[in-house]
């Protein structure tokens, strides 16, 4: 990696990250209402970014809040000005995710929706499962500048998830960047307990946002009873990763299950993900807000941080 994009982490101003800037690179957004059911959107995303990308045009898709995005491909490739041609960037989890200078790494969907957003295996994306034992990524030491994982880690059996990660500083060039995103599933726990601790709300009310939040740190908590969700939370002082501890002692499934990829089984917060950091060889690790980074590309926020954004703790890995 040139000098010119080695992070050095002592020169950086970023208290509160006020001052790092979103970048602007010209967009229009569109709603459709049925984008989340549609096969036809995602192909004419991919095309766009294939074919059209060098003319001017780009385009992504956000089946969280239901839009189509057209951007300007020519600001885009301004982002890259620091990065040579031949400089490769990885993203792992990518689901509807699709940009010419990217490869793109994702276990392979269930429901045909995921299907037609992910593309073809081989073609548009590399199928992988991030949980195999002795997990090797076929990628030379040394050789990845950007590396992007967006709600991947929580899909991932914890041991399996750190794994992983050393992988992503195995790869990295030194001074490379790994951005990640994980749910704030701790917010949602906290919106329980001041509901919880409100005599004025209805109990059934209390009880549904619980409920909500414990599926949303460890789906496999629906294998236990309401009463012990609630009992559990309780216990745990709605702290989201004691919950997830509780339930796992209690035998809840913490593995990652092929035939639902889609549901969480780890708890990850910025404390946590901190200590991944150092566990995996890391110099440092910066948690951001969305569109903020020490990478340019990363704050085109119509490619990068489109998932679930209201709902995202994003950091990034400094090699």
């Amino acid at each position: 990696m040139d000098k010119s994009r080695t992070i050095n982490i002592q020169d950086l101003d970023v208290v509160g990250h006020r001052s790092l800037r979103i970048n602007s690179i010209g967009s229009f957004k569109i709603t459709i209402s049925r984008i989340a059911n549609s096969k036809f959107a995602p192909k004419m995303v991919k095309f766009i970014n294939k074919r059209l990308y060098s003319f001017g045009l780009g385009a992504a898709i956000n089946r969280y809040d239901a839009s189509l995005t057209f951007f300007s491909s020519k600001n885009d490739k301004k982002l890259y000005a620091g990065y040579d041609k031949n400089d490769t960037f990885y993203n792992f989890g990518s689901g509807a995710f699709h940009h010419p200078r990217w490869q793109n790494f994702d276990f392979p969907g269930n429901s045909d929706f995921y299907k037609a957003i992910q593309g073809k295996v081989g073609e548009d994306f590399t199928a992988i499962d991030l949980c195999q034992d002795n997990l090797k990524l076929d990628i030379p030491d040394d050789s990845a500048s950007l590396i992007y994982c967006a709600h991947t880690l929580e899909h991932l059996a914890e041991e399996k998830a750190h794994v992983f990660l050393k992988e992503c500083a195995r790869i990295l060039k030194p001074g490379g960047v790994m951005r990640v995103a994980v749910p704030t599933t701790q917010e949602s726990f906290t919106f329980a307990k001041i509901l919880h601790d409100q005599d004025t709300v209805p109990l059934e009310t209390k009880h549904r946002v619980l409920l909500l939040a414990a599926s949303s740190v460890l789906w496999n908590s629906n294998s236990l009873s309401n009463e012990e969700i609630i009992e559990i939370a309780i216990r745990s002082n709605f702290s989201a990763e004691e919950f997830h501890k509780i339930c796992a002692q209690r035998g809840v499934s913490i593995d990652f299950n092929p035939e639902g990829p889609e549901r969480h089984v780890t708890f990850w917060g910025q404390d946590k993900l901190k200590q991944a950091s150092e566990r995996a060889g890391f110099r440092a690790y910066m948690p951001f807000y969305r569109g903020q980074s020490l990478a340019e590309p990363f704050k085109n926020i119509e490619v990068f941080d489109t998932t679930e954004p209201h709902l995202s703790h994003y950091g990034e890995f400094v090699k």
